[in-house]
């Protein structure tokens, strides 16, 4: 019997699924397993918009993920909401899949401070990052860090608040280190995106973006980006005196950063998009690479790798993502999301060698060795999601997984070799294509690879699917929000 032939009827809900990650998938049949966040007429929540992995919390040996849920009443459709908490999630190991609630796998939460101050709405979930896949001050458990950002806020400044493992049961980000900017020299100030690059020389180091910031009193100060050693985030820390990278004649810059060893010289290196909306001054848009040991440097133009967009087009380079495993020929891909136009979010990826990083160089969108484009039924979202996910079908190669619309709305999950030359249609997936009907469900927020749960040797995927509807009060908007997250185990030909 060929459990995977495609004239197969798959009821995998539950069960053991012997080829979970080959193919076209269903997301509410064939998911090892679901983890759903209420049930009946409790309070729905933002879920799975925000995930990250985090390691071994406890010493139990079993990885879990660290994720933002945003609780919000239903009664009466009251737009208030209730805490923010974050959440550590218990992903149980082996073969023992099936669909759980969050509140019973749920192992630690972290309330944010002053919910009525924070919560910022949907534009605020976005602005949230988390870091968890560290053991900084060596005790064998892995810790925690919160970036958060308000919007729309003249008073609320960002914080990064440090907690340590391990983490069981509710925890005080209030009563460790936080990291703020200070609040009596701006107007405005906020902490857009938090990255932890390894190997630096330093134990471990913390890049931190500000936001732009405007002030009568300041005159205009352009984003940065603020870089810390561990010793500089002991306590309560305000940014002041530490090493920046600023974005030079580019207020209201959109910022997305990761780290990833591009050159293979054992140290990371930093990927900062530099992404300018239309009411900013006439500068490109640009994804920039600074080699790392990250030290500083005077400005964006000091980058050792520079890709330009070409046009003040927003969206270019709001996702990208480092293809570092065994790829088709051996190097790894610098992939960027590129729209087809100015006024469509959505379109096509590029990848881009990376090369030696000693020698500074700019490239443009035309020297991109291979694409990844949409054909008429297929869009791929640009800034939604793209990641390195491992190696999930058994052939030794890692793949690359993407966001895709249909009708408009996210709706699959796509997973593809990172080619080495040539274009490549976007309905030729390599691995799989996880898909789900529900127009309201966002699959792909948040996608995570590279962990292996069930011990086959073979990385699994944790997909992020959190859906919302809307509804009206008077002439307010409101949008209640619900989701869940979704992991397929790896399938290799030994299955």
């Amino acid at each position: 019997l060929d459990l995977c032939d495609d004239d197969i009827d798959q009821d995998c809900d539950g069960v053991f699924n012997e080829c979970s990650m080959a193919g076209e998938l269903d997301a509410d049949v064939d998911a090892w397993l679901t983890i759903h966040r209420t049930r009946g007429e409790d309070p729905v929540a933002m879920f799975g918009q925000n995930l990250a992995h985090a390691g071994d919390s406890n010493g139990d040996g079993v990885p879990e993920v660290v994720g933002l849920v945003v609780e919000e009443p239903q009664a009466d459709l009251d737009p208030d909401p209730v805490p923010i908490p974050y959440v550590l999630i218990e992903i149980p190991s082996g073969t023992s899949g099936g669909d759980r609630t969050l509140d019973a796998q749920t192992m630690a939460t972290w309330p944010m401070p002053d919910p009525d101050t924070w919560w910022t709405g949907m534009a605020g979930l976005t602005d949230t990052t988390i870091v968890a896949d560290q053991d900084l001050d060596g005790d064998g458990y892995t810790d925690f860090i919160f970036s958060t950002r308000p919007t729309q806020s003249e008073t609320v400044r960002g914080r990064v608040d440090l907690s340590f493992g391990p983490a069981v049961g509710q925890q005080d980000l209030d009563a460790e280190p936080t990291l703020r900017y200070p609040s009596d020299s701006i107007e405005f100030q906020g902490l857009l995106e938090l990255v932890q690059p390894a190997g630096s020389g330093e134990p471990w180091t913390v890049a931190a973006v500000l936001a732009p910031v405007h002030s009568e009193d300041q005159g205009t100060l352009h984003p940065a980006i603020v870089l810390l050693s561990e010793g500089e985030f002991a306590g309560d820390t305000e940014l002041v005196d530490a090493p920046t990278i600023w974005a030079d004649n580019s207020r209201e810059a959109q910022w997305n950063m990761e780290t990833a060893d591009l050159d293979g010289d054992g140290v990371a290196d930093l990927i900062v998009t530099l992404s300018v909306p239309t009411t900013a001054p006439r500068t490109s848009a640009q994804v920039a690479a600074f080699q790392g040991p990250l030290d500083g440097a005077s400005g964006f133009t000091d980058a050792d790798l520079v890709v330009n967009g070409g046009s003040r087009d927003t969206y270019f380079g709001r996702s990208h993502c480092v293809v570092d495993g065994p790829t088709r020929d051996g190097e790894p891909r610098l992939a960027i999301g590129m729209p087809e136009s100015d006024d469509r979010p959505d379109g096509m990826y590029g990848f881009f060698p990376v090369g030696d990083l000693s020698t500074p160089r700019t490239l443009s969108m035309e020297e991109r060795d291979a694409t990844l484009i949409s054909d008429d039924d297929t869009v791929l979202s640009t800034f939604f999601s793209c990641a390195d996910v491992g190696d999930v079908d058994g052939d030794g190669r890692n793949e690359m997984s993407v966001a895709v619309y249909a009708d408009r709305v996210v709706e699959s999950v796509a997973l593809y070799e990172a080619p080495a030359s040539g274009t490549v249609d976007a309905s030729s997936y390599d691995a799989a294509l996880i898909d789900h009907e529900d127009p309201a469900t966002a699959m792909g927020a948040a996608v995570l690879g590279g962990v292996d749960y069930d011990g086959d040797g073979l990385s699994d995927l944790v997909i992020g699917a959190p859906a919302w509807h809307g509804g009206k009060v008077g002439s307010k908007y409101y949008y209640s929000y619900i989701g869940r997250i979704l992991i397929f185990r790896g399938a290799g030909p030994a299955r």
